[in-house]
């Protein structure tokens, strides 16, 4: 198959309005191209009739703004920084932001979501990577609830569920849940994690999706704020 089948097989799977996308940005950047041509036409007239020394202040100002190069180079320029952002933040939508991948990754847990973001940054993803932190909440994603949300959870879980849950997650999840204990409380819950020492890692992610859950439905409820599931206003004006 010759580059041009290829080349229009490909345009072929895209969506039309993908299609129809593609030629009313062509479209765009001429009408662009035309408009600031007329517009240094323009200034160039009107500097005509100017004095010598004004003439040459205005060329300095201006530079070469109208030309076709620069007019090209500017706009590729522009489209660069603008279509990656938004092409970036497209694929975080479209994947991250999908419910129902959302929903695999509440019941999956943790090591899902460490081989997906592994498999992203193999192929050099690194900002859908990236976004995926913004969208899913894992275990250790706890210590960044406020202390209302992290005792509102801790009512409605058991204390060997959470003692086995803790035997995998990191200092800082932790120092969190230990933090909104009291004392005592908190010094019976790792003497129930240090005597748990043939627990398996599958036990450590059952409870561990266990209190992910309670917490997903502390938030559908109200009772909760996960504060890393709100979207920026910079996202929603770009898509």
């Amino acid at each position: 198959m010759e580059e041009n089948d290829i080349q229009s097989t490909q345009q072929n799977a895209l969506p039309p309005f993908i299609q129809g996308m593609q030629k009313d940005l062509a479209d765009a950047i001429e009408r662009a191209k035309n408009l600031r041509a007329l517009f240094r036409k323009k200034i160039d007239e009107h500097a005509a009739a100017l004095p010598e020394e004004v003439q040459a202040l205005l060329k300095n100002e201006i530079g070469s703004f109208g030309e076709a190069d620069d007019a090209l180079k500017n706009m590729e320029k522009l489209l660069e920084e603008r279509f990656w952002l938004f092409w970036n933040n497209l694929f975080s939508e479209l994947c991250a932001g999908d419910m129902r991948l959302h929903n695999a990754f509440w019941l999956l847990g943790d090591d899902f979501l460490s081989d997906v973001r592994a498999e992203l940054e193999k192929q050099e993803l690194y900002d859908l990577s990236k976004a995926l932190r913004g969208y899913v909440f894992t275990f250790d994603d706890l210590a960044h609830l406020d202390d209302r949300a992290v005792q509102k959870m801790m009512r409605e879980v058991d204390c060997q569920e959470l003692a086995k849950a803790l035997k995998g997650a990191s200092e800082e999840t932790k120092a969190k849940i230990f933090s909104n204990m009291s004392k005592r409380a908190a010094a019976m819950l790792e003497e129930d994690m240090d005597i748990m020492a043939s627990v398996t890692q599958r036990d450590i992610r059952n409870s561990q999706r266990k209190i992910l859950s309670v917490i997903e439905r502390l938030q559908d409820a109200g009772e909760i704020v996960i504060p890393r599931f709100e979207r920026t206003e910079d996202v929603e004006d770009l898509l």
